[in-house]
């Protein structure tokens, strides 16, 4: 059934098991749209109106977008473009950002640069790093693989004693932090005291199965790294911009 710029689909299928069942689907057409379209699947749609959508991307580093046919031209994030055809792609930076000045100490005095192939083992750790220039309304930390149940950031706000994973992603909102700005410093603290992912001896105890570990699986400290969603904003561009 088309109703307007939808097209609702229903169809029946059997699975591989041999069971029945409906789907239903609406598809958005693409073609003689007088409203903008963005086709990323990480879109997440803020506003939308005849002449601007705007959101934000979650994971893409390009913007793939269908522009209306009676547009001359547009303004993406405050920047002019002119309309070459119906359907284009920008580019914009990708949301995840790594710690490229990212550095390390065990007395927090004496300070390492984080190697790439970094592999701390147990024990007390100091971070730390300047936050980069990002054009984001939303910033986020994403520490993983920490090897502790405990963090302490010392920097840019003191926070004490925050509950954290031992190795999967942690998330904090740069509010928390104290809303850091670029270049300032950000500090955080752990007691490595979690390392162990898979303990060889309980495992050889507890599994009927032998998978020959030859060792403990250790918790893998994972690079920090700042995730902020890309804001887009896109309007048609004024007459007198556009000359139409």
């Amino acid at each position: 059934m088309l109703n307007g710029d939808n097209l609702a689909l229903r169809f029946d299928y059997t699975s591989h098991a041999g069971l029945k069942g409906t789907a239903r689907v609406n598809l958005l057409l693409p073609l003689k749209r007088d409203t903008p379209v963005i086709l990323n699947d990480d879109f997440v749609l803020k506003e939308k109106g005849r002449e601007r959508i705007s959101g934000r991307l979650l994971s893409s580093d390009r913007l793939d977008l269908i522009i209306p046919d009676n547009w001359q031209s547009f303004v993406f994030n405050g920047e002019k473009y002119k309309k070459t055809t119906t359907r284009l792609e920008l580019p914009v930076v990708n949301p995840d950002h790594p710690l490229v000045d990212l550095e390390f100490s065990r007395d927090g005095i004496s300070w390492l640069k984080v190697p790439d192939d970094f592999a701390p083992g147990g024990g007390r750790y100091f971070f730390r790093f300047y936050w980069p220039q990002i054009r984001a309304e939303k910033q986020f930390l994403v520490l993983a693989g920490l090897g502790s149940d405990r963090i302490e950031f010392l920097a840019p706000t003191p926070l004490a004693n925050l509950s954290v994973h031992s190795y999967r992603e942690n998330i904090f909102n740069s509010a928390v932090l104290g809303s850091p700005q670029a270049g300032d410093l950000v500090v955080f603290k752990i007691e490595r005291d979690e390392i162990v992912y898979i303990d060889k001896a309980s495992a050889a105890r507890g599994l009927e199965a032998d998978f020959n570990l030859p060792s403990d699986v250790k918790v893998k400290f994972e690079r920090p790294r700042i995730f902020a969603p890309i804001d887009i904003d896109l309007q048609k561009a004024p007459k007198s911009q556009s000359g139409g």
